[in-house]
């Protein structure tokens, strides 16, 4: 089972707990996760130690997925859990899958995973397309080699989409079809082209329709570019999707 810390910080304060977190509540639980967060993000180590070795006898036996506003201190964060829970990281970030791109994407150094192994980084070059699909199949095949060691798993990263292509029972569009796109493309560049194609998509899916912008062309197109394709509508693969049982809880 996989436990989802989304700990939202916004000038958080420290307040330092003497109990032990194994009687507190989940929600209790998530607040110190989001302490140790704060503590992170400022620099701070020792202090908060033994709120990781407390939430890791809280939680034993499950992995945990920590998901924060980017430059909240989620890595160090991850790595402190990691050592005190017998885990692994497994990286849920759009950008650090491809190589070269350290400084870039702010790659977590060597010294910041202080000896704790991370997964799903540098794990393409910047000229291939990685999407959300691909990102599943690499990291549930990472999932396998851990629980095949023995190891937790602490999933760390701020990409939504791949923290859900992993949690939850998405059924993938078909791939991209670069013919149809350039001929959709090709609509949004005429005088009000963009506008067009908001049209064709509120006639052929309504419901996508009603949540994405006239101007918000990418995801516009792709919404067109999935019902071309496959004759199905987004919302519609949507609603099975909010059928299917997830792999996690």
């Amino acid at each position: 089972m996989v436990l989802i810390a989304r700990a939202l910080m916004q000038n958080p304060s420290f307040l330092m707990m003497d109990e032990p977190t194994s009687s507190l509540d989940f929600g209790n639980q998530m607040r110190v996760l989001a302490q140790i967060c704060a503590l992170a993000r400022r620099g701070v180590k020792r202090p908060y130690v033994h709120q990781c070795a407390a939430i890791g006898a809280a939680l034993a036996g499950e992995d945990i997925v920590v998901v924060t506003p980017t430059a909240s201190g989620k890595t160090a964060c991850a790595v402190e859990l990691a050592l005190r829970m017998n885990a692994e990281v497994l990286s849920a970030d759009s950008m650090q899958v491809y190589r070269g791109m350290d400084i870039l994407t702010a790659m977590p150094s060597q010294e910041e995973m202080r000896g704790v192994r991370h997964h799903m980084l540098g794990v393409a070059p910047p000229s291939q397309k990685f999407s959300a699909a691909a990102y599943r199949e690499g990291a549930l095949a990472c999932i396998a080699d851990m629980r095949a060691r023995g190891k937790l798993i602490v999933v760390c990263g701020g990409t939504g989409l791949y923290i859900d292509a992993l949690t939850r029972p998405l059924g993938f569009a078909a791939p991209g079809d670069e013919a149809v796109r350039a001929q959709l493309m090709q609509i949004a560049q005429e005088e009000n082209g963009r506008a067009k194609l908001h049209a064709m998509l509120e006639s052929a899916d309504p419901q996508t329709a009603a949540r994405l912008h006239p101007n918000d062309v990418r995801r516009v197109v792709r919404a067109l570019e999935i019902y071309r394709i496959t004759g199905r509508t987004q919302s519609a693969q949507a609603a099975q999707d909010a059928k299917r049982e997830g792999a996690f809880d």
